[in-house]
């Protein structure tokens, strides 16, 4: 990543590529065996333990609306079948050994259930479809059960909804337009009467995690925790005033505000990170963290972001949990003027993607002694 921004030309990166003096790349994501027990990906470690920290917590349940015209219910569900059969991941359930360690069993493919709800006479379909959705996404899910469920929703004679509800165990955002493209391509083929039109996959989620577990020790892991190590030395507590004291340990309760920035502010925005080689994230990044250190009184600001963790060419096109977190931190010591505090967060950034590949846990494994759980 760093190279496409200090090369931002094709002739440069041209440069960059056959110039040599890259790291050396990672071994390739290959089919593992199925002949013993399949490891948990370090991202679904990390859900694991917090589903046995906070059992029965809705949080990390996602809904996945997908809208259809008319629609052919069993052609929907065998679609729906044929989707999950593509991908392991969405047969996968985790379960505990007698020695308390988890692992992936992959359950052979199967029918796929959905009920249909017909919410056509409602007053408002769409309120009562919404009702629906959001009721399904508070029911919680047992790690060790099927990890996906869902319903059509009949709007109307020509109006369905597939309420889908999954755990965030076995699918993230980047999922999402992979698993609707690929619906929708088997829908229309099987109703068609066509075969099965998407080219197979060369690996799934598991061996993934085969791979991640053996790539990531050594000196690879070294030299990720000596980067964060020194990144994050004397990390200081961002504490926020508040007009309510911090409860104890941290709910799940919330809400969701939405707003939209002016067109105006947009294209100012894009047009700051133009100039400065910087992503629109980087920006609103600077922005947010120069927001608040104002509010705490702090010039060392530390904020915590997701990372999509689909650093491999394997993964693209894989449904499942590749999300990581990584650690942003940057000073606006000396009162620097805006682009000087952008160029710092770039940096930081830049520096943070380059080393992305520690999962979350181990750093805190690593730099915390004390746990805090507000």
């Amino acid at each position: 990543m760093t190279a496409v921004f200090e090369h931002p030309t094709v002739a440069g990166l041209a440069q960059v590529i056959t110039g040599g003096g890259a790291e050396a790349p990672a071994p390739p994501v290959v089919p593992a065996g199925r002949d013993g027990r399949l490891p948990l990906s370090f991202g679904q470690q990390r859900l694991w333990f917090v589903g046995q920290l906070e059992p029965g917590s809705p949080e990390y349940v996602l809904a996945v609306p997908v809208e259809f015209g008319g629609v052919d219910v069993a052609v929907l569900g065998a679609a729906m079948a044929a989707v999950m059969a593509r991908h392991e991941v969405l047969r996968t359930r985790l379960v505990t050994g007698d020695d308390g360690v988890p692992y992936q069993v992959v359950d052979p493919p199967a029918p796929f259930a959905l009920p249909v709800v017909d919410v056509s006479g409602a007053a408002d379909p769409r309120r009562a479809a919404a009702d629906l959705l959001e009721a399904g996404a508070m029911a919680p899910f047992d790690l060790a059960g099927p990890l996906v469920r869902g319903c059509l929703v009949r709007l109307g004679a020509d109006r369905h909804l597939l309420a889908l509800c999954m755990h965030h165990v076995v699918f993230d955002e980047w999922s999402v337009p992979i698993f609707r493209r690929e619906l929708e391509a088997l829908y229309a083929a099987l109703r068609a009467g066509e075969p099965d039109p998407l080219p197979p996959l060369r690996v799934q989620y598991a061996d993934f995690a085969v791979w991640q577990r053996r790539w990531l020790t050594g000196q690879v892991l070294e030299g990720q925790l000596a980067y964060w190590r020194e990144r994050l030395a004397d990390l200081p507590l961002l504490e926020l005033p508040a007009d309510r004291p911090r409860p104890p340990v941290r709910s799940n309760a919330g809400a969701v505000t939405r707003f939209a920035v002016p067109a105006a502010t947009a294209e100012g925005l894009r047009a700051v990170a133009r100039e400065s080689g910087a992503t629109m994230f980087m920006t609103l990044l600077a922005a947010f963290m120069a927001v608040l250190g104002r509010h705490a009184g702090r010039d060392d600001i530390v904020v915590g972001t997701p990372v999509a963790g689909r650093g491999r060419p394997e993964t693209e096109d894989l449904i499942g949990f590749f999300v990581n977190t990584l650690v942003m931190r940057a000073s606006t010591a000396a009162d620097p003027t805006f682009g000087e505090l952008l160029g710092r967060v770039r940096q930081a950034a830049l520096g943070a993607y380059a080393h992305q590949d520690l999962p979350f846990e181990q750093l805190v494994d690593e730099l915390v002694t004390v746990r805090d759980r507000s």
